[in-house]
């Protein structure tokens, strides 16, 4: 976010191998998706006369919890017998029928926890130290043999993510050319340099909660893929009281409970922070909290790192041939006054 930008210097996303996405260890996983069902279809009877309408979709599978894929999605039924159910893996239901006489395996799925991550895709809204709101873009890729040696702690529903100062920790890889399209409001180029970084695009422009944001990538060292994500709603800090431009001070020797409004079912509310020591040795901390119960807890062991940008969001898993790119569409958490996004400052 914003201030993380300002208070810590250039974000940096660090991708740990062994199956493990860029928001902590494998237990934690990533956010659900939203089931999608199949849909339906038409084909010409043998005759050659009117079309006669093919299976009906399949359901939609129920979505994974973090780390966890979703239950498989029902068959499409058909005119004469019904199809194969859908795998389990992304939440998606099974295709319709394809034909007259069966409907169509469901869509096999990836949502397992032990993806082969290699990059991440960030859309969505940020606000600047004095509360202007603006929509954003960003991408990181590097293959999973460049990924930096990194190890992970565990505090709660925060981790602590430590990775050596080496040259491939610099390596990074490309998808080509990204595209990113907020609704039908605007849309973003992100073009990577020779050595495969991605600038951060920004625009006064916004993005409403709600609308579908949809990412394209050309493919280079990672293939090409499509997908989409809706803007999750911000939320609204209730307590602790922030103080003047949405820095929230508080001592690093305690534990920090939240409480906030707006949560809904796929929102979550996280705290981030990166940064990387003269030595070369890189810290990222992730914190990430379901919404819905308006309350949060962040253990003093992650505050005596660093301190934390608040941030809503919502995530998705995109399975892209043997790689896993994790998509995430962000919004700000305000002061309860709605005037600044907040940022945690520990003392």
């Amino acid at each position: 976010m914003s201030w993380l930008v300002s208070a810590l210097g250039s974000s940096l996303i660090f991708f740990v191998a062994c199956g493990t996405s860029s928001r902590g260890t494998e237990d934690s996983g990533g956010a659900p998706s939203s089931p999608l069902g199949g849909t339906g279809g038409e084909l010409e009877n043998d005759s050659g006369g009117s079309k006669t309408t093919a299976g009906s979709p399949g359901s939609a599978g129920s979505p994974g919890s973090p780390g966890s894929p979703g239950s498989p999605g029902s068959a499409g039924s058909a005119n004469a017998a019904s199809g194969a159910a859908g795998e389990p893996t992304t939440s998606n239901g099974g295709s319709a029928g394809s034909s007259i006489e069966s409907g169509s395996a469901g869509e096999a799925g990836q949502g397992q926890a032990n993806a082969n991550f290699s990059g991440a895709v960030t859309v969505g809204v940020d606000a600047d130290s004095i509360g202007v709101l603006f929509s954003t873009a960003s991408a990181h890729f590097a293959l999973p043999s460049q990924q930096p040696h990194c190890t992970t702690q565990t505090f709660g529903d925060c981790h602590v993510t430590v990775c050596d100062p080496s040259e491939d920790s610099r390596t990074k890889a490309d998808a080509g050319l990204v595209t990113v399209s907020f609704a039908d409001k605007f849309s973003f180029e992100l073009y990577p340099t020779s050595e495969g970084y991605y600038a951060e695009h920004t625009a006064p422009e916004l993005v409403a909660s709600g609308d579908r944001i949809s990412v394209n990538a050309n493919g280079d060292e990672i293939p090409a893929f499509s997908a989409s994500i809706v803007q999750p709603e911000a939320l609204r800090l209730t307590s602790p009281e922030v103080g003047d431009y949405g820095v929230l001070s508080v001592p690093g020797d305690a534990d920090l409970e939240l409480t906030f409004t707006g949560g809904a079912s796929g929102v979550w509310l996280g705290a981030r922070s990166n940064w990387t020591e003269t030595s070369g040795e890189s810290f990222s901390v992730q914190c990430s909290f379901a919404s819905s119960p308006g309350r949060a807890l962040i253990p003093k062991a992650v505050l005596s790192y660093s301190g934390l940008a608040l941030y809503s969001f919502g995530s998705r898993i995109v399975p892209v041939g043997d790689h896993a790119i994790d998509l995430e569409a962000t919004n700000v958490v305000f002061d309860s006054q709605s005037r600044y996004s907040v940022y945690i400052a520990p003392y």
